[in-house]
């Protein structure tokens, strides 16, 4: 299942969006 990627991905994401404010 490619559903622990995708949510490892999404994980990463949201931490790059809090810790990197724009």
């Amino acid at each position: 299942m490619l559903f622990k990627h995708y949510a490892s991905t999404f994980v990463l994401y949201l931490v790059c969006v809090i810790f990197w404010p724009t």
